[in-house]
């Protein structure tokens, strides 16, 4: 009895040295400092980020006026580290400092950046982990740069984060992980989503890829999402080339509903694209008309679900007549 009574306080005792060891390695309030758009834990002198703004506080964009948008201070000291996005190049880019305070970041934190709206994201070199969730819901986010500094990513860590492309280098933990993941990746580093207008578009080769639909012409909020649409109505024609380069195809990379619940009316895509990608115009209920060339041969899954008022025009005998017949979609031929 007595040796039953010793074993059951040893499991005890190694229980709550368990729970105590997980109480101490969660981040205490009191523990999260405040630096710029972001929240971070030290340990040994190196930081940890644990939060940014678009958590705490709001999307900043600092050259506009914060009372007129409704977005709320950033907490912490205004400073060179207020990274929460500025517009370089042509996008609209969040540059993580790779110091906080002085103090290394070495690693990203569980669910540090839920729901951020950081645009394009570039994470410091130095970095050496990401933590689970990290990334949770970041839809409005184009592409995320890892560097090769990077030895460990949660398994976890890009878990319904948005689809945004992934800049990773060559051989990298983090070329390993997208591959492993089947996550979109490049190992260019250059990559990036550029604004022609209301069309959002990527460059591969020389190429162009339509990406998205900024319903607004306000690429530094909607981030080409148009699920808020105020346009009355709304006759879109693509053009075969998008500042001098040709487009060839209309994906949902980073933008997985690119035109979603629009109030385009009618929509003319040039000869010389090749392909449609997943749900692009779904929703799209005051769609009348899609005309579509013959040079598209591979039209994706859903692309024009819940548009109860369509009708397409199609070349006889193309891919898109065939897939109007495969999913009892209204069709007219092409006259011209």
């Amino acid at each position: 009895m007595k040796k039953a009574f010793s074993l059951l306080l040893l499991i005890l005792a190694v229980c709550m040295g368990t729970c105590s060891s997980v109480m101490a390695d969660d981040a205490k309030e009191e523990d999260i400092l405040y630096y710029g758009d972001y929240a971070y834990t030290l340990a040994n002198g190196q930081a940890t980020i644990v939060g940014c703004n678009g958590q705490f506080g709001g999307l900043c964009i600092p050259d506009f006026d914060d009372e007129e948008y409704g977005i709320p201070d950033r907490p912490g000291k205004e400073d060179e580290s207020a990274t929460f996005p500025h517009f370089i190049d042509g996008v609209w880019r969040t540059v993580v400092p790779a110091t906080l305070d002085g103090h290394p970041v070495v690693a990203i934190g569980n669910g540090a950046f839920t729901e951020s709206h950081g645009g394009d994201i570039v994470l410091p070199e130095g970095l050496t982990s990401i933590g689970s969730y990290a990334f949770y819901m970041c839809h409005h986010t184009q592409a995320i740069t890892i560097p090769a500094s990077v030895t460990f990513i949660a398994d976890d860590a890009f878990d319904d984060y948005g689809g945004a492309t992934l800049r990773v280098a060559e051989g990298s933990r983090a070329a390993r992980y997208a591959e492993e993941h089947g996550l979109p990746y490049t190992y260019d580093m250059d990559y990036r989503v550029f604004a022609s207008g209301k069309l959002l578009y990527t460059v591969t080769d020389g190429l162009a890829t339509i990406c998205g639909y900024d319903s607004y012409g306000m690429y530094k909020y909607t981030f080409g999402y148009a699920d808020y649409n105020d346009d009355d109505g709304t006759d879109l024609v693509i053009p075969g080339r998008l500042d001098g380069h040709s487009v060839i195809a209309i994906r949902g990379r980073p933008f997985p509903y690119a035109f979603n619940r629009s109030d385009l009316t009618s929509v003319t895509i040039p000869e010389g694209i090749t392909s449609i990608g997943n749900y692009l115009f779904a929703g799209c209920e005051s769609l009348t008309d899609v005309t579509i060339p013959e040079s598209c041969t591979l039209i994706d899954k859903g692309v024009f679900d819940d548009c109860p008022n369509l009708t397409l025009t199609v070349v006889k005998g193309s891919c898109a007549e065939e897939y109007a017949q495969e999913n009892w979609i209204p069709y007219r031929y092409d006259t011209e």
